[in-house]
C-alpha cells in the first residue's frame, strides 16, 4: 500500500492524476447536486448558460445534506423528488451531456448517510434519525416549529408457535418463499440450493415465488396458490428487494426464518428507474417488519447480519452464499498482451460502472491499449445507455459491454484477464470477487459495504475510488510479478473459505439448528 500511494504521487507530480477537465468535471457535478435533486438540476441548467449556480442562495462546495432534509449551508428547503420519473428522466439528459457521469450516478442524491459504518455499511435506520435530527436543527435555525417523529420501536413481536407438531415428523414442512425464480441468479441459485438442502436433512418442501423463470416451471410455484392449504411448520423467506411475497407472509401464521441478501439503497436507482427505487424502498420497510416477525434469520454476511441486528432481530446466523464456481483452468500470472481489466456484475448504478471507465481512461494515459470488459446483464436502460455515451467519450475503443454470457464465455473471461477490478459502491456477498479470486485473478477492490469482508487480505482495498488511484493500484499490479504471485495465492486461499462443500455444511448447521428449534 506504501508502494501504491507513492505511484498515485509520482503520476500526480507527472500530471497525469485528474481527469477532471478533460472528463467532465466531477467535483463539478457532486458541487451541482449538494443541496439535492431540485436544486442540483437548476445549478446544471444555470453553468450550462454561463450563469452563476444559485440555490436560492449560495451554492456551496461544502453543503452536503441528507435526502429530504434542508440545505444547512442555504438555509433553505429543497424538494425530494427522487421518485418523479419526469425530473429524472431531465436529470439523466442534463447530466449525459455534461458527461457527468464519471463519478456519481446523475442526479443521484447524496450517500453520505450510507457512510455512516466504518467499512461504509449502509445503516438506513440510524441514518434516518440523522436525518430528523437534521431536519429539526435547521428549521430551529429558520425559526419554524419543530416537529420531531418519534422512531418505530425496534422490539421484536414474534407470532405465536405452534408446537403440537415437530419439524422431525413425516409431515416436516418447510416452505421457501422468493420474488424471482430464477436459474442464472445469485439469489436465485441460492435458493435451489437451499430447497436441496432441506430435502437432504429430511424435510418436505415446497418453493413459491413471484415470478418464475420458465425452466424453473418445475421447481416453483406461484405464491398466490399457496394461501387456501394447510400451514406449514416453518417459511424460509429469500429477502433481497420488496416484494408481495413479503407482505404475503407477514399474514401467515407459521415461524418466519429470513434468508437474508442485502437490499440495495434505493437512492442508487432513484434516478434511473424510480419504480425500482420505489420497490427498494418498500423492501427496506417490509425488512423492518419482517425482522420483527421473523424467530431467525441467515444473513449471507456479517455486513448483512448487522442490517438485521439493527433492526431488533436477535438470532442471526451467518453462513456463506451456496453457489457453484466456474471450473477454471490453471492460468499464468503473467499478463499477456493488452493489459484486460474485468468486472462481472448487472450494470447497476450501485456497481459505478462509471468508475471502472474513469479508471480504465486513466490507465490509458500511461498504458494506451488497456482494455476494460463489463460482463453483466443490465438493471437500466438508462443507465447503460449513459455508460456507453460517457465511455465513448473518455475512453473511445476501450470498453465492452459484453452483456449476459454463456458459461463458457464466463470462464474465458477470467482466463484473460488481468485484473478483477470492483468498485461497487454497495454489495451484500459478491460472488463475482470469490469467482475471480478462485481463478487466481488479482483483485482491486473498492474498500465499501461487504467488499472488506469478502476479500479480507486477498486483494487491494481502496478507500478512495478514484481514476488516479485505482489506476495506480492496477498498475502496481501489472508491474510487480511477486505482488501478482502473492496476490493469486491469497485468493485461492480466500475463495477457499467460500468453498461450495464448506459453505454447505455451515448452512446445514445453523439453518438445521433453527429449524430444530422450532420442533
Amino acid at each position: 500500500h506504501k508502494r501504491l500511494q507513492q505511484q498515485v504521487d509520482r503520476r500526480r507530480e507527472r500530471g497525469v492524476a485528474g481527469t477532471e477537465a478533460e472528463h467532465g468535471g466531477i467535483e463539478r457535478h457532486e458541487r451541482r447536486r449538494a443541496c439535492g435533486v431540485d436544486a442540483g438540476a437548476r445549478a446544471l441548467r444555470a453553468e450550462r448558460k454561463g450563469e452563476a449556480p444559485r440555490c436560492d442562495g449560495d451554492l456551496r462546495a461544502g453543503c452536503r445534506i441528507h435526502t429530504r432534509a434542508a440545505c444547512e449551508a442555504c438555509k433553505v428547503r429543497v424538494h425530494e423528488s427522487n421518485k418523479d420519473a419526469n425530473v429524472a428522466a431531465e436529470q439523466l439528459a442534463v447530466a449525459v451531456e455534461a458527461a457527468d457521469v464519471g463519478h456519481r450516478e446523475p442526479g443521484a442524491l447524496a450517500l453520505d448517510r450510507g457512510r455512516l459504518g466504518g467499512e461504509g455499511r449502509v445503516e438506513r435506520g440510524r441514518a434516518r434519525e440523522l436525518e430528523r435530527v437534521h431536519e429539526h436543527a435547521v428549521a430551529a435555525l429558520a425559526g419554524e416549529a419543530p416537529h420531531l417523529v418519534r422512531r418505530e420501536a425496534v422490539g421484536r413481536a414474534r407470532a405465536p408457535l405452534d408446537r403440537g407438531r415437530s419439524l422431525g415428523e413425516a409431515r416436516g414442512e418447510a416452505e421457501q418463499f422468493e420474488r424471482r425464480a430464477r436459474p442464472r441468479d445469485a439469489v436465485g441459485h441460492h435458493t435451489l440450493a437451499v430447497d436441496d438442502l432441506l430435502r437432504e436433512m429430511g424435510h418436505d418442501t415446497t418453493l413459491f415465488a413471484q415470478r418464475i423463470h420458465p425452466d424453473l416451471a418445475s421447481r416453483a410455484r406461484d405464491f398466490r396458490d399457496r394461501i387456501a392449504e394447510e400451514p406449514a411448520d416453518a417459511v424460509l423467506y429469500q429477502a433481497s428487494t420488496g416484494s408481495p411475497v413479503a407482505d404475503h407472509l407477514l399474514g401467515r401464521p407459521e415461524p418466519l426464518v429470513l434468508g437474508y441478501h442485502n437490499l440495495t439503497p434505493a437512492e442508487a436507482f432513484d434516478p434511473w428507474e424510480p419504480h425500482i427505487g420505489a420497490e427498494l424502498d418498500a423492501g427496506r420497510r417490509q425488512l423492518a417488519r419482517l425482522a420483527r416477525r421473523a424467530v431467525a434469520a441467515v444473513a449471507d454476511s456479517h455486513f448483512n447480519a448487522d442490517e438485521l441486528v439493527d433492526f431488533g432481530l436477535d438470532d442471526v446466523r451467518v453462513a456463506p452464499v451456496l453457489f457453484e464456481p466456474p471450473q477454471l483452468p490453471d492460468r499464468s500470472t503473467e499478463p499477456g498482451g493488452a493489459p484486460t481489466l474485468l468486472f462481472v456484475g448487472r450494470l447497476a448504478p450501485n456497481k459505478r460502472q462509471q468508475d471502472l471507465i474513469a479508471a480504465v481512461a486513466e490507465l490509458r494515459r500511461t498504458r494506451p491499449d488497456a482494455r476494460l470488459r463489463l460482463v453483466g446483464a443490465s438493471s437500466s436502460a438508462r443507465y447503460e445507455d449513459a455508460l456507453r455515451v460517457f465511455a465513448d467519450r473518455i475512453a473511445p475503443g476501450a470498453v465492452e459491454f459484453a452483456g449476459s454470457v454463456p458459461y463458457e464465455d464466463l470462464v474465458a473471461s477470467y482466463g484473460s484477464a488481468d485484473v478483477f477490478v470492483c468498485l461497487s459502491e454497495h454489495e451484500g456477498f459478491c460472488v463475482p470477487v470469490i469467482e475471480a479470486m478462485g481463478a487466481g485473478l488479482p483483485v482491486v477492490a473498492r474498500a465499501a459495504a461487504v467488499l472488506p469482508e469478502t476479500v479480507g487480505d486477498a486483494g487491494l482495498l481502496l478507500t478512495d475510488p478514484g481514476p488516479a488511484e485505482v489506476a495506480a493500484a492496477i498498475d502496481a499490479v501489472l508491474d510487480d510479478p511477486e505482488l501478482r504471485a502473492s496476490m493469486a495465492e491469497r485468493g485461492r486461499i480466500r475463495a477457499a473459505h467460500f468453498a461450495p462443500d464448506r459453505a454447505k455444511e455451515i448452512m446445514r448447521r445453523e439453518l438445521g439448528s433453527i429449524l430444530e428449534s422450532l420442533a
